[in-house]
C-alpha cells in the first residue's frame, strides 16, 4: 500500500513538474516544418498559395482569382464588402502572412511553410480591419498551439481599433490547379 501510494506521489510531482516547464507560448512558431502531404489531407482548410525561394516568399497564384474568392466569401459569411486591389505576402520573423488590401480594407489570412518551402494558408480563419489597416501586425489571424485544431484568433490593433474574424469549416480562399503559376 506504501509503495502504491509512493509510486502515485512520484507520479503526480512528476507530471505537475513536467507541466509547469513546458515553455510553449501562444502562436509561437513551429520550427518543425511539416510535408506536403500534410497540408493536402486536410484541403478543405490548407490552400497552397506560394513559396519561399532564396529566402523571399512568392505568391504562385493568380492573384485576382485569389482576390474575387476572398470577396465572395466574406461577403457571403460576413456582409463585408471589401473591395481589394492587392495581395502579398508578409513576413515577420519566419511568420508569414498572405494580406489583401484594399481602399478601406485590410485583411489577412495566416500562412505556413511546408518541408520544401511551400507555403499554404490555414484558409478557415480571416481577419479584417479598416480602423488598423497600416498596422503590419494589428488584426492578424494568430493561433493557440497549446490547442492544435481550434479556430484562429485575431491579434489586437494597436491603436484599439475593430478587428472583424471570418470563419468558416472550409478554406475561404479556392485555388484550383490551373490557378497555380508556375516558375
Amino acid at each position: 500500500m506504501k509503495t502504491t501510494l509512493k509510486i502515485s506521489l512520484v507520479l503526480l510531482l512528476s507530471t505537475i513538474y513536467f507541466s509547469c516547464n513546458n515553455n510553449e507560448t501562444v502562436n509561437e512558431k513551429n520550427t518543425t516544418f511539416k510535408s506536403d502531404a500534410y497540408y493536402k489531407l486536410d484541403q478543405e482548410k490548407w490552400v497552397q498559395v506560394g513559396k519561399v525561394e532564396n529566402n523571399v516568399p512568392s505568391i504562385m497564384v493568380n492573384k485576382d482569382k485569389l482576390i474575387n474568392s476572398l470577396e465572395a466569401n466574406l461577403l457571403k459569411y460576413s456582409q463585408l464588402y471589401v473591395g481589394f486591389t492587392d495581395v502579398y505576402i508578409y513576413e515577420n520573423f519566419d511568420n508569414y502572412h498572405l494580406v489583401f488590401k484594399g481602399a478601406k480594407y485590410t485583411t489577412s489570412l495566416y500562412l505556413e511553410m511546408s518541408d520544401t518551402k511551400v507555403l499554404y494558408a490555414r484558409g478557415d480563419t480571416t481577419c479584417t480591419t479598416t480602423e488598423c489597416s497600416q498596422e503590419p501586425l494589428g488584426c492578424v489571424v494568430k493561433y493557440d498551439l497549446s490547442k492544435p485544431g481550434a479556430p484562429g484568433y485575431c491579434s489586437p490593433c494597436d491603436n484599439g481599433g475593430k478587428c472583424t474574424k471570418t470563419f468558416s469549416n472550409k478554406a475561404l480562399i479556392i485555388v484550383n490547379d490551373e490557378d497555380l503559376i508556375e516558375y
